[in-house]
């Protein structure tokens, strides 16, 4: 009786230690094998939740400041089921970022020399920038108003500069439509 309890005790054992190493094995296998995504995902989830804490608990905020990854400039791809077509067509960057497909979503791309280095999504529900704003830099200082659970963040006084408008996009596009009418003016002349 008690050899049948030891074996049984050593079989357990043996059972747990194998379950357990499967697990190891398998987890392994998934992080090996799982980061068949792009590059300027991983890590999103822990950046996004650095900001989100800093949000929540400060009255001010440059996100170079916050963010633990190296980028020069951020742009935002708005709802609704952002593409990318608009960053794409304000930086003539050429990267690929899959569709937002749920129009309450918008997402912060984040560029370095020209390369797409990293994409937060967001709820507008969650974080509202001011619909003229289009991108800004690491040390753009935005103030934050709490309405929780919803926090609108605008450039802070003196950082204008920093960011890039609308308006400042539209007057570039006119200027750049215009010196193209005019080289055609002249070399049909």
């Amino acid at each position: 009786m008690k050899v049948a309890k030891g074996l049984a005790a050593a079989l357990l054992i043996i059972l747990t230690v194998a379950c357990a190493l499967l697990a190891v094995l398998l987890h392994a296998a998934y992080t090996m094998f799982s980061r068949g995504g792009p590059a300027y995902t991983e890590g999103a989830a822990d950046q996004r939740a650095r900001l989100e804490e800093y949000i929540q608990t400060h009255s001010q905020m440059a996100p170079g400041d916050v963010l633990t990854f190296e980028w020069d400039e951020a742009y935002i791809d708005r709802r609704p089921y952002g593409t990318g077509e608009t960053v794409r067509q304000l930086t003539g960057y050429a990267f690929e970022v899959k569709a937002l497909n749920d129009e309450y979503w918008n997402r912060l791309l984040f560029f370095k020399d020209g390369q797409l280095v990293k994409e937060l999504v967001y709820s507008w529900f969650e974080w509202e920038f001011p619909v003229e704003l289009l991108g800004f830099t690491p040390q753009t200082v935005f103030r934050i108003e709490a309405n929780a659970p919803r926090y609108a963040l605008s450039v802070a006084e003196g950082y204008e500069g920093t960011a890039v408008w609308q308006e400042e996009d539209e007057a570039a596009q006119k200027a750049e439509s215009g010196a193209q009418s005019e080289a055609r003016a002249s070399s049909a002349a």
